[in-house]
């Protein structure tokens, strides 16, 4: 008895130790260092944590990371053995042939056949191939219904009401928000998806991106806009971001009850939805949610092919598999879950030979009409993976800062070591450089979350030949971080990891079991207490602490000060007249759909273009970027135009971005910010 007291003990001092190195991880998060540099390129003799953590001191990061990976030591050291062993029990028997399996098998062999003529369908018939990929499941769904478990309502009640809890703290937020505008990029999403609206466009076989068609975008829409009166919009598009989140976190919680306990559940999904990756999904048109609901649907169709055999899982897990192989990011995902689920398949008791068919004929009849030629795909590697240019000071070309002979010059003049990217990646669960026109600042998950799901992996690693759970999770982390180490920029490409938000929330859920279990803690209040940290904790970072620390775009600032009660009519910004150089802050395209109504935004090419601002309007405040400024000089002309005008010089919260505004017919404005953040001059001074 005092041998188990001792280890008791022992643990529980172990324990304090691990919290309190937690602490010395977390607690700088959210009350971090300014920017350093802002947006300087990186020297050439940087030393690695500078190169990697270019925006703060190294000491600020290696300090953080080394109390991390010691806390999440101490919890491995003392839950390891709790990682559970075994996947759920497989199923005993494998399900009888039955007729409807062949007419399934039938259903995608024809949609081959037609995908001969892709070329020439109409967009109805466009429209009816990609629904009819479903009929197969669909079909073997009602001669083979799944069991229901007892406990399964109520987990899933749980999940769901976790869910709408966040999609109304993130709507109430996330709408008309001038954060969109600092997403700069994302809002070319938009712009892709209003494409589809011609419907001479062919869904099936035209790119919606270098080498992707718009298949994976059908869950946005693609293929739908044009028809009915459907038009995509900002709005909407935020909507869907929130249904496809909140879907595929009911999945990840519902895989974290299987795989390692029902209590772990509501953790899995807290710390997906609430990490800053996923936080940014209203904000913004690109579907954040796409990796992590392609990856969930996968985890969940081999889980039951695993314990029951499932033909319908089969039917739709060979259709989803296409759609997954379709899109680079979720590729190397993709490929690994193919050969799991063929591996489980041909263990006893197999999956018979028709059934498997029917997954093959579903994934050719996927992907095969969007298949890219050779030559696509070495345009693809071209552009998506030359490492060549340097991504901090382009970045700031995006927000607007720069001028186009500035930006030109920054082209291909990245310089980063050859493991530079490799081990970037790796970090990122746990450390990220700030991203702004990601709204990302230090981390891409929220603390807590980070610890436990640290602490699994170094479990999992500890237990990995004993126990088929944790290599399956390790399995999972690795090939949902694979897709940052391509990248066309001198770092990870965070937005192409868009799976680690599952492995991570699964990894959490896991380390919260095993610091229950191996503390002998109770559930229930346990359960509630960490979902609610997960939860303030990512909130905090994202809509508090972030919007201190990164550079906003200069249509983002001209938002912002505005004010509230935004009115179009009265507020004009200047643009490039260059289409090549709309990248430089994308205003002209941003102005278009940021708000309901369209923000007049006039693409400059000389004082002739100032005339517009007066024709028929009634403008109170002009606003355009630094490097159109530097590029154009528009101060001087706008004085010219307008001697009585105030000029002013608003800037961010770090102080890296500002963007210029000209007060011409209102001598009552001024930028509804605090003081310190503008200046004003009048023309005549």
């Amino acid at each position: 008895m005092r041998h188990v007291s001792d280890v008791g003990s022992r643990r529980a001092w172990l324990g304090f130790l691990a919290a309190a190195l937690w602490v010395g991880y977390a607690l700088p998060l959210f009350f971090p260092p300014p920017q350093v540099a802002c947006g300087a390129p990186i020297p050439p003799d940087a030393l690695l944590l500078e190169r990697l953590f270019p925006d703060v001191p190294p000491w600020w990061i290696g300090v953080r990371l080394a109390c991390l990976f010691a806390a999440a030591g101490l919890v491995a050291a003392c839950a390891h053995s709790a990682v559970p062993v075994q996947l759920p029990c497989a199923a005993r028997r494998a399900p009888p042939v039955r007729t409807v399996v062949w007419i399934a098998m039938a259903i995608p062999v024809a949609q081959l056949i037609a995908a001969l003529w892709a070329d020439e369908l109409q967009r109805p018939a466009q429209l009816f191939y990609i629904a009819s990929l479903a009929a197969p499941a669909v079909l073997l769904l009602t001669a083979y219904p799944p069991e229901r478990g007892r406990g399964d309502r109520r987990t899933l009640l749980l999940l769901v009401a976790m869910g709408l809890v966040w999609a109304a703290l993130r709507l109430a937020v996330s709408l008309g928000s001038p954060r969109t505008a600092d997403t700069v990029d994302t809002l070319g999403q938009l712009a892709m998806l209003q494409q589809t609206e011609n419907t001479g466009l062919n869904v099936l076989r035209s790119g919606a991106l270098m080498g992707v068609p718009y298949l994976p975008f059908v869950v946005q829409g693609a293929g739908l806009f044009g028809s009915w009166g459907l038009r995509p919009t900002l709005r909407a598009l935020q909507l869907l971001n929130v249904v496809w989140s909140i879907v595929t976190a009911v999945g990840v919680g519902w895989l974290a009850a299987r795989i390692v306990a029902p209590t772990a559940a509501l953790v899995a999904a807290a710390a997906f939805l609430f990490s800053p990756f996923m936080l940014l999904g209203p904000l913004v048109p690109i579907p954040m949610f796409h990796g992590a609901l392609v990856a969930t649907g996968l985890l969940l169709l081999v889980l039951a092919i695993h314990t029951r055999r499932s033909p319908p899982a089969m039917a739709a897990f060979g259709v989803l598999a296409g759609i997954g192989c379709s899109h680079p990011p979720t590729f190397p995902f993709t490929a690994m879950m193919c050969a799991l689920a063929l591996w489980t398949a041909r263990r006893p008791p197999r999956v018979p030979w028709p059934m498997i068919t029917v997954a093959v004929l579903g994934f050719a009849a996927t992907i095969w009409p969007g298949l890219p030629s050779p030559q696509a795909l070495g345009s693809m590697r071209q552009a998506y993976a030359r490492a060549a240019n340097p991504w901090r000071p382009l970045e700031r070309g995006v927000l607007g800062q720069l001028s186009p002979d500035d930006a030109a010059q920054l082209k291909d003049t990245a310089h980063s070591g050859p493991l530079d990217i490799a081990l970037g990646t790796i970090l990122t669960p746990m450390a990220i450089p700030r991203t702004a026109i990601r709204l990302w600042g230090d981390a891409l998950f929220d603390p807590l979350g980070t610890g436990l799901a640290l602490s699994a992996m170094i479990a999992c690693a500890l237990a990995l030949r004993r126990s088929a759970v944790a290599r399956l999770l390790l399995a999972v982390l690795l090939a949902a971080l694979v897709p940052g180490l391509i990248s066309s920029y001198d770092r990870p490409s965070l937005t192409r990891m868009s799976i680690a938000p599952v492995a991570i929330a699964l990894l959490a859920g896991v380390g919260f079991e095993l610091i229950r279990r191996a503390f002998a803690l109770a559930s229930r209040p346990l359960v509630v207490a960490t979902t609610v940290a997960i939860a303030a904790g990512g909130l905090l970072l994202f809509d508090v602490v972030t919007p201190r620390i990164l550079p906003a775009s200069a249509f983002g600032l001209a938002l912002e000060s505005y004010g509230r009660e935004l009115d179009p009519d009265a507020m004009l910004v200047l643009a490039y007249s260059d289409w090549n150089l709309d990248w430089l802050g994308r205003i002209g395209h941003t102005a278009a759909v940021i708000h309901d109504r369209p923000i007049a935004a006039v693409r400059y090419s000389g004082d002739d273009s100032l005339a517009a601002v007066e024709a028929g309007r009634r403008t109170r405040v002009l606003y355009w970027p630094p490097g159109l400024e530097r590029y154009r000089s528009i101060t001087a002309q706008v004085c010219a135009r307008w001697p009585k005008a105030r000029v002013y010089t608003i800037t961010d919260r770090p102080g890296c971005s500002y963007v210029l505004a000209a007060a011409i017919a209102d001598d009552t404005w001024h930028p509804a910010l605090e003081r310190d953040r503008w200046t004003v001059r009048g023309c005549d001074e």
